[in-house]
Parts: structure tokens; C-alpha cells; sequence
């Protein structure tokens, strides 16, 4: 029975890392698109989207570099993560799995993928920051336009392999997880 509720806590908590890591590639690519937009339009509900999705993303880093200090508040990393919208039933695994196996093989592996995108990512913040000042003083020149929305590209090409390598890095785990505790 042990090893049983065991199992269902480990598949809980990699549901919700993948929910999570879903949750995080959506806001990432509405950012993305928001951005891409704002660069293009000025239009300030593209940039208000972006800014919604890109909390999201910041909300998940937060609550990820949180736990990983090894010294966290509890109830704070969980509002970061309600804050980022993931699944509020698999929070409580979530954290557990990152305080507590964070350097097991693939999760090792996920969450070295996952730190390589937050430059990236902030470099989504910064352009935006950019835009929205460079539209707050008048008209974007097209040139301005067109080199923003290459950089943005360009983040872009380079966080979506990561992305996806993420998700099957746990998925993987949590075959093996599986495994490991049925044959337990």
C-alpha cells in the first residue's frame, strides 16, 4: 500500500511538472506572439498580453529558483505557482520533487534545460520594455519594427527545442519512476 501511494505522488507530481511545463510553453509562445504583434502594431492589448504571459513565466522561474535555494517559504513558492497557473492539486508534489530530487537523472536534465531558456526569457522582458517605451515617445520606424521582431524570432527558435526536450526528459522519468516502483 506504501509503495502503491507512493507511486500515485511521484505520478502526480511529474502530471504536474508536464501540466507545468505546459502551462509555462503556452504562456512562452503567447508571449511570443503578443510581442511579435506589439512590435508591429503598438496596438497596447498586444503588449498587455504579453505582459500577462510573461508574469506567468516569471512566476514559474521564481518559484523554481526559490526551492532550489534550499531555503524557501512554503506558502510563497505555492502563490508563485498559483500566481504562474499551474495545477493546484499537483503543487504540494511539485515542490517536494524539486527540493527533494532535483538532482536525480532526469530531473537533473529537465531543470538544466529549463535554466538554459531564463536569459532568453528575460531578453523577452527587456525587448518588451523596449517597445513599449520606444511606442510611449511615438511611431516605431519599420526598421525598428522588423530588427525587433527578429530578435524576437530569434528567442523564440532557441527556447522551443529546450521546451520540448523538457517534457520528454520527464516524461521518460516518469517511465522509469513507474518502473522502478512497480517492480518495488
Amino acid at each position: 500500500l506504501l509503495l502503491t501511494w507512493a507511486t500515485l505522488q511521484v505520478q502526480t507530481a511529474l502530471a504536474g511538472f508536464l501540466n507545468g511545463e505546459s502551462v509555462w510553453s503556452k504562456a512562452q509562445k503567447q508571449a511570443t506572439v503578443a510581442l511579435l504583434n506589439y512590435a508591429t502594431t503598438g496596438d497596447e492589448k498586444d503588449y498587455a498580453d504579453f505582459t500577462r504571459n510573461y508574469a506567468a513565466l516569471d512566476a514559474f522561474r521564481s518559484a523554481r529558483n526559490q526551492i532550489l535555494s534550499g531555503h524557501f517559504d512554503y506558502a510563497l513558492v505555492e502563490d508563485e505557482l498559483r500566481r504562474a497557473r499551474a495545477m493546484p492539486v499537483a503543487i504540494p508534489s511539485v515542490i517536494f520533487m524539486l527540493d527533494h530530487f532535483a538532482g536525480a537523472p532526469y530531473m537533473k536534465d529537465a531543470l538544466r534545460l529549463w535554466r538554459s531558456t531564463d536569459g532568453s526569457i528575460s531578453d523577452l522582458g527587456a525587448i518588451g520594455g523596449e517597445l513599449h517605451q520606444a511606442y510611449a515617445a511615438g511611431p516605431v520606424t519599420q526598421a525598428e519594427s522588423v530588427r525587433q521582431r527578429d530578435r524576437i524570432n530569434a528567442i523564440n527558435a532557441f527556447i522551443q527545442p529546450r521546451s520540448k526536450q523538457f517534457s520528454v526528459s520527464i516524461a521518460d522519468g516518469a517511465v522509469v519512476a513507474g518502473k522502478l516502483l512497480f517492480v518495488g
